[in-house]
């Protein structure tokens, strides 16, 4: 699972591809947590295509530090199978197609 950065004055976009899982989140995990070295950060989960407990626990880690930290933090899901995992288990997404 790649996590591709592109940064844009103030903002920084990152998009996950692949999947985050109980088998590969300890190798991502840091690089993860270190988008909160960023003031403004969009998180693109369109592109996994398996996302399970594991991961979507530390996807809302990451929103609950970043809101720690006073950081902006929005994940979009434009996956109906990724977005509807995390409304399930009632972690914010925004779709890209309704702004945020």
């Amino acid at each position: 699972m790649p996590l591709l950065l592109e940064q844009k004055d103030d903002h920084t976009e990152a998009r996950l591809q692949g999947e985050l899982t109980i088998f590969n989140i300890e190798e991502y995990q840091d690089e993860l947590l270190n988008l909160l070295n960023h003031k403004e950060i969009t998180l693109d989960l369109s592109e996994l295509h398996e996302l399970d407990g594991c991961g979507a626990q530390m996807l809302a880690i990451l929103q609950i530090e970043a809101q720690r930290a006073g950081k902006r933090i929005s994940l979009i899901a434009n996956n109906p199978v990724i977005e509807h995992t995390m409304q399930c288990l009632g972690i914010s997404t925004v779709h890209p197609n309704k702004g945020h």
